[in-house]
């Protein structure tokens, strides 16, 4: 195909949330460029004619002709076409250089970083009987102190640099709405001391949803709640099963109950566990929840995930239903089936990105009900990953959370889902093989989900 044969008319874009269309004129002179190492290419779902690309970290996905796309593919596009292609991350001038930088990302995403995002585990108690409880045999009356509390606010302080303008808590348990007014205590504190500095403040929960009432609500919103997130597994048989009260007793019903008030007031979340054996229930929850006034309009999105299997010295050696292997092909199939479930009915999910996970960004962390600090909300408790505590702050742990892993790892080198992985999760990989050495590489469930999953998010033009 020569230089200059293509005439694109018209690309449809939606990058970063915004969509827009750009007309497109035929430029004779041509830029030497090349498609992006991480560009995907994809069969429009319902037009013969067109072509989707999309290409990571920046998250472009681009409709354009067939035609245009073999053109794009080769570097024959006009000299305007490849810049406008170019600040959407699907032509490069140098693909190395291109690959170097997305080894890079962190570092970048660092530096424009503009708050501190802090997980905060309040204590590990609870009024569920969970049966995959993460936290497995860790739980217990264990609550934070009003001594590490206050040192947990004036660590924060100290961390707040002058290039910051936000920080962000996000509460945990336990539940942490057993943990009410400890939640007053640091929010109050840290509230007034960021807005004193031309900053914002606020929080989130995440939650099981029994204790959100709108009462709870009312009274933690002047602290900064603005979101929660809770979980449901399921349709009411299901969810009872897995996670009812400590005293045996159903939860669902008092959870949406919760969830319908709490959307007239803060943003919710919902989220759920699936096994194998139950997935294809779930769509008789987002029925339930549209029945009962739970509509799509007032939930900010719906999420449902594998259940995950621990296997460490506080799993729930009970529970052997859980997957922590993101490859095995029920996986994609659940996770596209509950997908397609969840966008046709008019709720949004999270399209495909860039795995942003608290390991890799440096203003980000989790601490624990006494203390200590951690790089992965899921390793809390387990000692041997503690990379400080707030009295004395943090020390080095790269090797301890294995950041490298991915770096040194070749396959990862070449790979075009690389932005979207970085290797996977390090506690998944921890759980399945006691040591996140290696990559829990997400391939295998790449190419099996990804291509529909942007087909989905055309389809109900996302």
């Amino acid at each position: 195909m020569g230089p200059g044969s293509t005439y694109l008319k018209s690309m449809n874009v939606s990058a970063g949330g915004v969509s827009l269309s750009a007309e497109l004129n035929n430029y004779n002179e041509i830029n030497i460029m090349h498609p992006s190492p991480y560009l995907n290419v994809i069969p429009h779902p319902r037009q013969s004619d067109q072509t989707i690309l999309c290409s990571f970290p920046k998250g472009a996905v681009v409709t354009v002709s067939s035609g245009a796309a073999e053109a794009i593919k080769e570097g024959d596009v006009p000299n305007e076409t490849a810049r406008q292609l170019a600040g959407l991350g699907l032509m490069v001038i140098d693909q190395a250089l291109e690959r170097k930088q997305a080894f890079h990302f962190f570092e970048e995403l660092h530096q424009a970083s503009i708050g501190l995002r802090v997980a905060v585990i309040l204590s590990l108690e609870c009024n569920f009987d969970c049966r995959y409880c993460y936290e497995g045999t860790m739980k217990g009356k264990h609550h934070m102190t009003d001594e590490t509390a206050l040192q947990l606010v004036e660590f924060l302080k100290g961390r707040f640099l002058e290039t910051h303008q936000k920080i962000i808590l996000d509460f945990y348990g336990g539940e942490p709405l057993l943990s009410t007014d400890r939640i007053i205590f640091i929010a109050e504190r840290l509230k007034s001391f960021v807005e004193e500095r031309g900053g914002q403040f606020e929080f989130t929960l995440v939650t099981n949803g029994s204790l959100l009432s709108k009462a709870t609500i009312d009274k933690l919103k002047p602290y900064g709640l603005t979101r929660a997130r809770v979980t449901i597994d399921g349709p009411p048989d299901i969810h009872n099963f897995y996670r009812p009260f400590k005293n045996g007793t159903e939860s669902f019903d008092c959870i949406v109950k919760n969830i319908k008030e709490a959307c007239e007031n803060i943003h919710v979340a919902i989220g759920g566990n699936f096994t194998q054996e139950n997935y294809k229930r779930f769509p008789e929850l987002l029925d339930i929840l549209i029945n009962r006034g739970i509509t799509p309009d007032k939930v900010a999105q719906v999420k449902f995930t594998q259940a995950m299997q621990t296997g460490d010295q506080f799993a729930m050696s009970e529970f052997q239903e859980g997957c922590s292997c993101p490859s095995d092909p029920w996986v994609a199939e659940a996770t596209l089936y509950l997908r397609e479930e969840i966008l046709k009915r008019g709720y949004k999910t999270p399209k495909p990105g860039p795995a942003t996970c608290m390991i890799e960004i440096p203003d980000s962390f989790a601490i624990h009900y006494d203390g200590s600090i951690y790089k992965c909300t899921g390793l809390i408790g387990h000692e041997e990953f503690a990379i400080g505590e707030v009295w004395n702050g943090t020390g080095p742990y790269r090797d301890l959370y294995a950041l490298d892993s991915w770096r040194k790892e070749e396959k990862c080198k070449e790979c075009s889902y690389l932005p979207l992985c970085f290797g996977g999760c390090r506690f998944a990989k921890y759980q399945s093989d006691g040591s996140m050495d290696k990559v829990n590489c997400m391939k295998g469930f790449l190419d099996s989900a990804l291509e529909t999953m942007i087909q989905q998010d055309v389809v109900y033009q996302r």
